[in-house]
């Protein structure tokens, strides 16, 4: 379905670790960001979380994993493991995390062990360095068979440079990292690469979509709720165009929420709205859109963001007739623009479909009207229908041009910029709508006054 994209051959190193080491914050410190959550709570990262990373002024993909646990005959823990395996395969160096404050387990055993079967450039870290008895409890570790472990401290900033030496030492020759914009980076074509991020609610299906588009189990998948944490992203190329897919975690109505992680879990999501280009709403066809999945909506189109709504799971609509289930949509009395594609991302039918709808949004968001094309326009639909007088006077629209994109904006110079209603705001968008198309991206109307000409 779509190609794993790592065209640069960037160096990826990967953090492994049995649970509750650290390996989270280490990422976090490391990749100057926090796309791990963090919590006191053994388990808390499951998929493998990748991001690019500046290391001295060199450019990695750093790599977070779940907790190494390959004992636990858990569902849930397996597909982790799976998780860690893969993360170490594809990586150049594995930095093993073990925790100074305790005594080594058999985890730490077996990791050593597979780690060194794996033939992989590790580097051994004791984390946790904070006090002078845990750097004398490194020792202990020096049983496992390791040559040299770094004692470092990822909470308190202690002993990172020094890794940071370690891995450029153990990497070939690399270029100099250059910043890129944090929505959008340059491939090596010359092209955009995007962001697309899949939400919804818990179980509708996010993670199966994604592992089905790439082609192989990238994200773990689970009956239970919200197996999904962290916000994954997992560059790809689709129909020829690179993207960047980000999984994100089920978003629950607030009273659904019991504890602090999933607080945490649920504000992470809402932030990378912000970061993202196009938003895929995902529902589960036999729930429909509730209530929750509208303020969703109302979150994108806030932050100025395209939409696209995934009806997923329709592979289970045995009798179900499509058109009826998509006039019945509730949303689309409120969002018409919004473009709805049902599919199923278990059995990969009509995913071509919802990435032509994604292209078509991203393509919206860049659209330019000509200043002078959108002036004839405008004083075409305000003579046929013009603002209501204010205090007896008209509103007059002096000129009117587009001056912004992704999201489109455009800016109208009037007498009356304070008073421009409501109402006529939305005969202006709708009208907008109508001419220039701009599926599935909101539209901002800015209204100023004309300039006083200067006097002598």
């Amino acid at each position: 379905m779509a190609n794993l994209s790592n065209n640069n051959k960037t160096p990826m190193v990967a953090i492994v670790g049995r649970p509750n080491v650290g390996k989270s914050t280490l990422f976090n410190i490391l990749s100057r960001k926090s796309a791990s959550v963090t919590a006191d709570i053994p388990g808390v990262t499951r998929d493998r979380v990748i991001t690019h990373a500046n290391i001295l002024n060199k450019k990695i993909l750093l790599v977070d994993t779940g907790g190494f646990s390959p004992e636990n005959s858990d569902t849930l823990s397996s597909m982790v493991m799976n998780q860690v395996k893969v993360a170490v395969q594809e990586a150049d160096i594995v930095l093993c995390l073990f925790d100074a404050s305790n005594s080594p387990t058999s985890i730490d055993e077996d990791m050593v062990d597979f780690l060194r079967k794996s033939g992989k450039n590790t580097i051994f870290v004791a984390n946790k360095c904070d006090k002078k008895q845990s750097e004398l409890q490194i020792g202990e570790y020096y049983s496992l068979g390791p040559e040299e472990i770094l004692p470092v401290s990822a909470t308190h900033n202690i002993g990172i440079n020094d890794l940071k030496e370690k891995i450029i030492q153990l990497l070939p020759p690399l270029k100099k990292c250059e910043e890129s914009p944090e929505d959008e980076e340059i491939t090596q074509n010359g092209n955009y690469r995007f962001k697309v991020l899949f939400t919804g609610r818990p179980n509708a299906g996010k993670s199966t979509l994604i592992n089905r588009i790439v082609g192989y189990e990238r994200v773990i998948v689970h009956s239970s709720p919200g197996t999904t944490r962290d916000c994954i992203e997992i560059p790809v190329e689709v129909q020829g165009r690179e993207i960047i897919l980000v999984d994100s975690a089920g978003l629950r109505r607030p009273r659904s929420i019991k504890n602090y992680l999933e607080e945490v879990v649920v504000l992470r999501t809402i932030k990378e709205i912000e970061k993202v280009n196009i938003a895929v709403l995902l529902v589960d066809f036999r729930e429909g859109i509730v209530q929750q999945d509208e303020r969703l909506i109302n979150v994108v189109m806030e932050k100025g963001k395209g939409l696209v709504v995934g009806i997923n799971k329709w592979d289970l609509a045995k009798r179900m007739n499509l058109n009826s289930y998509m006039k019945n949509l509730p949303f689309k009395e409120i969002f018409p623009f919004v473009p709805v594609v049902a599919i199923s991302g278990l059995n990969g039918w009509n995913i071509d479909k919802l990435f032509s709808a994604i292209f078509t949004v991203r393509n919206a968001m860049l659209k330019r009207i000509p200043t002078a094309r959108f002036n004839r326009f405008i004083s075409q639909i305000t003579l046929m229908h013009p603002h209501p007088r204010v205090s007896g006077k008209p509103v007059k629209i002096y000129f009117a041009a587009q001056t912004g994109i992704n999201p489109p904006e455009f800016s109208f110079v009037t007498n009356k910029p304070e008073e421009i209603s409501e109402n006529w705001k939305r005969y202006l968008i709708t009208k907008i709508r109508e001419s220039f198309g701009f599926e599935g991206v909101p539209l901002l109307l800015r209204f100023k006054p004309r300039e006083q000409k200067k006097t002598k």
